[in-house]
């Protein structure tokens, strides 16, 4: 049986269910780290030795998201897994390692902002085309899972309220956020998306919903930029402006990167951008 004040498990007596707690995370220095800048902090300088501080932690914590991670013994996860599961859980959450092993984690910025290089086809960059992870329709719904349970119960307590039963059988919980102008105008084409976080918080869960509801509201539009002179100094997270054939781009089109290549022999490079 389990002593739930000293955490003791003795051999004998009546059998037990598994015990459950919550833990506050690691607390090196002294300081619980808690939330999703805070862990990928102390993920990507503690645990991987980068020579630079990471950029970017107080702007993704300045809307502070309480997040968790469980390791199983014996599991051998990569930073950069967890990195991915981490930024992921929440809403544009984009982390990379850039040049002197300088880490930045941060959030995709709206089309709007400041535009760090101008391409116009045939003059500095080949023809744009459109990329296949385009989305054809906008999302009705938006569904936000959070507070994973890892090991659900098969037979919970019988000493357990209904609510906790509930949780301990439950592997997600969810925040779902309904968008009925899109689900109206777009009928059975509109889209579910359902995403995975790492998330805790109720509140924290339906904020991020609410943001990707906001977001996917209209069908976006993925593109490959082959650009000239090697994009230099433009990373992900920046806004281009393009000029093109392409609808939308007669006049100039702004994209968000969201992805690159390195400069080839060419000096040309590759630009993923969103049109967000």
């Amino acid at each position: 049986m389990v002593d739930l004040t000293t955490g003791v498990i003795r051999a004998g007596g009546p059998p037990c269910v598994a015990p459950w707690c919550r833990v506050r995370g690691d607390k090196s220095g002294g300081v619980y780290r808690a939330t999703v800048g805070a862990i990928a902090s102390h993920w990507l300088i503690d645990l991987t030795g980068l020579r630079s501080s990471v950029a970017g932690v107080a702007g993704v914590d300045a809307a502070p998201r309480t997040a968790g991670r469980f390791f199983a013994a014996g599991a051998a996860p990569t930073v950069r897994a967890a990195m991915d599961e981490l930024m992921g859980s929440i809403w544009g959450g984009v982390w990379y390692e850039g040049a002197l092993g300088v880490a930045t984690v941060g959030r995709l910025p709206l089309v709007g902002g400041a535009v760090k290089a101008a391409y116009r086809e045939r003059v500095n960059c080949d023809p744009i085309m459109p990329d296949s992870y385009s989305q054809d329709a906008a999302a009705k719904r938006i569904e936000w899972r959070y507070a994973r349970n890892y090991n659900p119960a098969a037979s919970p307590s019988q000493a357990a309220t209904s609510e906790q039963v509930l949780r301990a059988i439950t592997e997600w919980l969810v925040e779902p956020h309904d968008n009925g102008a899109v689900a109206a105008a777009w009928g059975n084409a509109a889209r579910t998306v359902t995403v995975d976080s790492l998330l805790y918080n109720s509140a924290d869960a339906a904020a991020e919903a609410a943001l990707a509801a906001a977001d996917l509201a209209y069908p976006w539009r993925v593109w490959r930029a082959p650009v000239w002179g090697g994009a230099a100094g433009v990373d992900i997270g920046d806004e281009i402006l393009v000029y093109s054939d392409q609808p939308g781009f007669e006049n100039g089109g702004r994209l968000i990167v969201i992805g690159r290549s390195l400069s080839n022999r060419a000096g040309r490079a590759i630009l993923i951008g969103i049109t967000r």
